[in-house]
């Protein structure tokens, strides 16, 4: 009886098979009229209904997804001369396969049209089927150069097999648009070359880099900087070519071991979305956790607008990459392998040209103006996070080199800068976070915040040591002060932060005294403090026995092995003055 059954079971699932097999073999297809229009109007298909997601799809005008349109189909053919043009915000999935022509000889036309805050989108789960010479054409339009040049880090979402892009090609559709140096010897396009930590720029009237390799195509995987002139007309970029079909498709990262920071060997690599929809950042990420350094285990986006870099993690809002973005990783070994997948795209309008954000864990992020530069610096609250290094939830700084940086430094554990710190949702009624500065020329610097995600009772202040002054950063719009030049690693800010609603005063911020105590010969110091505090040991006549660095937060054991008696200990801190206690030891 079992062996029936089981055989039973498997003609029945054979007999199911083959039925939704038969089904999907005579899908109905809805054909477009030859005036064609908008997807969504029923009057732009034969019959007067729009097309489903079972339905093959044969277009033979001129239809377009307009903005906010998200679409599926089963296959999709786009005949001789017609085009489907996916306007900026449209989405389209095509569950079969998209074939650009219908014959082997006919050409059909993709324009896929995106902009910094509308990127399109289009996933065919079976491949991009051009026919003939088709190709699928991109239109990106970025910010222009308005004084200071802003760039934009892209990838060519294109084949570099079948029809590469060639830098000349490029160049022909759109050098006219490109910026140059003072000069005017080189493009402002260029490539990123780890070995020397920097960018390459293409020089005026070449067609390919010749050093320190020679390069001239424009690689699918890879990110590539470029700004635009100013003036109309000069805000599109046109990129044609035959779409990657398939996955995983694998970049190998270079760090370079003859290289030696800050002239290489960091083992920083720009990388692009390869696809033609959005990437899923956590998906991306979760996928490459190997691959990448502990420490900035994050994606670094340039942004055009603050001219710098923006990170995000594990531990950042719901975020997605879009098409042609390009971004930075750091590698951890030479030759290793990031991966990008289908099972990382989205197919939403949730992305914008850089950025995308849905609500998720409490938020903040600390901004530093002045009248021409802002730099940020973020913090994202969540259940088992530490003050310690949470790898993938963390990410440590990296510099935009244009005369300000702003970074934040670790309660606990690793000495790197970060621009992103994850940290927990209870466990304490107060952390104070160390905010540092760099600053070239002297200006007004205004401090501000952006605070998602907080209860009403909460706290988030920022304390100018210097000054003695707290600014509640949920009710004050900002806190302003005057800051000299040839700062680097200025040590006079920190942010206060409680969720349960805790009063601050400067009576208990880190200037507090700490709590000096001894179990036998060790000494006990407890406390907050600031990087670089020490703990002086002396005898009674004032010889210096000993010094020792402080935890800047909780209590730093400090075995001294001296014999008994009372000793003197100085608590040393940055811009605060000593503390000294007596202390009995007893041997």
């Amino acid at each position: 009886m079992k062996t029936f059954n089981a055989l039973l079971h498997r003609v029945t699932v054979v007999i199911l098979f083959v039925c939704l097999f038969m089904l999907r073999a005579h899908a109905v297809t809805v054909t477009s009229t030859a005036t064609g229009g908008a997807w969504s109007n029923p009057s732009t298909w034969v019959g007067n209904a729009l097309p489903g997601k079972a339905n093959d799809v044969m277009i033979v005008g001129n239809v377009a997804i307009n903005s906010g349109d998200n679409f599926g189909v089963g296959n999709l053919t786009i005949d001789q001369n017609a085009t489907l043009t996916l306007k900026a915000g449209g989405f389209l999935k095509v569950n079969g396969k998209l074939f650009l022509g219908s014959t082997a000889t006919s050409l059909g036309f993709l324009i896929m049209i995106s902009d910094r805050n509308n990127p399109s989108g289009l996933i065919a789960t079976l491949g991009v089927l051009p026919r003939f010479t088709s190709t699928v054409t991109i239109k990106q339009t970025l910010s222009p150069t308005s004084g200071t040049r802003k760039f934009h880090v892209m990838g060519v979402p294109f084949s570099s097999a079948t029809a590469p892009v060639t830098v000349a090609n490029f160049l022909n559709d759109n050098g006219s648009k490109l910026e140059k140096n003072n000069t005017n010897t080189l493009y402002a396009l260029a490539r990123y070359e780890e070995s020397i930590n920097g960018w390459i720029y293409l020089e005026n009237g070449a067609s390919a880099w010749t050093t320190p390799t020679a390069q001239s195509n424009l690689d699918p995987s890879y990110g590539y900087a470029m700004a635009l002139k100013s003036g109309a007309g000069n805000d599109t970029l046109i990129l044609s070519g035959k779409p990657i079909n398939g996955s995983p498709v694998v970049v190998p990262l270079i760090k370079s071991t003859s290289g030696t920071p800050p002239k290489g060997g960091f083992g920083w690599n720009a990388v692009a979305n390869p696809y033609l929809t959005n990437l899923n950042v956590n998906t991306l990420l979760s996928r490459n956790i190997d691959v990448l350094d502990s420490n900035f285990g994050g994606i670094y986006l340039w942004d055009p607008d603050s001219q710098s870099y923006t990170v995000y993690t594990l531990a950042s809002s719901a975020r997605d990459i879009p098409v042609c973005q390009g971004f930075l990783v750091r590698a951890t070994t030479n030759k290793i392998s990031f991966i990008f997948e289908y099972n990382q795209l989205e197919n939403n309008s949730g992305a914008s040209f850089k950025s995308a954000q849905l609500s998720r864990n409490p938020e903040i992020t600390l901004k530093a103006n002045t009248n021409s530069l802002q730099r940020m610096t973020s913090f994202s609250f969540a259940d088992q996070m530490t003050t310690g290094l949470d790898p993938f939830y963390d990410a440590g700084y990296l510099a935009s080199g244009n005369g300000m940086e702003l970074y934040s430094k670790m309660i606990n554990g690793s000495p790197e800068n970060f621009a992103v710190q994850a940290l927990p949702t209870s466990g304490f009624d107060e952390l104070i976070i160390p905010i540092q500065l760099d600053l070239n020329k002297g200006a007004e610097v205004a401090f501000s915040a952006e605070i998602d995600g907080f209860p009403s009772g909460s706290k988030v202040v920022l304390e100018d040591r210097s000054n003695g002054i707290l600014t509640d950063l949920k009710q004050e719009p900002s806190y302003k002060v005057d800051l000299a030049g040839n700062l680097t690693a200025l040590q006079r800010f920190y942010l206060h932060i409680s969720l349960n609603g805790e009063t601050f005063s400067l009576a208990n911020t880190a200037q507090e005294e700490p709590q000096i105590t001894s179990i036998g010969t060790d000494i006990c110091v407890s406390g907050t403090f600031l990087p670089q505090s020490k703990a002086m040991v002396f005898d009674l006549t004032g010889v210096k026995l000993g010094s020792y660095d402080l935890n800047q937060m909780g209590t730093t054991h400090i075995n001294t092995n001296l014999k008994t008696g009372v000793y003197l200990v100085k608590i040393a801190q940055p811009n605060l003055k000593t503390i000294t206690e007596k202390v009995y030891l007893r041997n």
